[in-house]
């Protein structure tokens, strides 16, 4: 099964390659619902996945847009152009 990012690991050894994809498939989708509640916990995933690399923010944005879905995804390809 290949990773979303392929060949664009942030660490290079096999194990954290591992780590990543594990962590990064566990951060789950963020269909922007309205509860705030959905938003914070889904934000509080993805800055842990964050915090366990050493990530530039363009690197951030390309990890958090594959997990938005739904209008929340289509609101983000049409407003930020980071990645």
């Amino acid at each position: 099964m290949d990773f979303y990012f392929s060949d664009k690991y942030i660490n290079t050894d096999r194990d954290n390659k591992y780590v990543e994809q594990v962590m990064f498939e566990n951060v789950p989708l963020f269909w922007g619902f309205d509860d705030r509640y959905v938003y914070e916990a889904w934000g509080s995933d993805l800055e842990y996945f964050f915090s366990y690399f050493s990530l530039t923010t363009q690197e951030k944005c390309c990890y958090a847009k594959p997990k938005l879905d739904g209008e929340v995804y289509y609101w983000w390809r049409n407003n930020h152009r980071l990645c």
